[in-house]
């Protein structure tokens, strides 16, 4: 788990106290003190608030995944050969 690790790098880059961040995700500042000494979140609400107040995802927060923009998404979608069919849905009288 990378909660810990990315925790502490985001308040590092933000400038910010675990008291600031308590405050600005509504969440208990002792949470966030467990989650920097390692231990594992036990309300992933209060951890996807923390993620929203750096603008990060939620898998970015707990397991360091960046989320893959459109470009790098689109390169793994569209890899190899694909055949689309379009039907009318059946009961459609138009």
């Amino acid at each position: 788990m990378h909660l810990k690790d990315n925790l502490r790098s985001l308040l590092k880059k933000h400038d910010m106290t675990v008291a600031q961040l308590s405050r600005k995700a509504n969440t208990p500042a002792q949470n966030i003190h467990n989650w920097l000494n390692g231990l594992k979140a036990k309300d992933i609400e209060q951890v996807k608030r923390v993620a929203r107040v750096f603008s990060v995802s939620l898998d970015y927060l707990i397991f360091g995944e960046k989320v893959l923009d459109n470009a790098e998404l689109s390169d793994e979608v569209l890899a190899g050969t694909w055949e689309v069919i379009l039907r009318k849905p059946k009961g459609e009288n138009t």
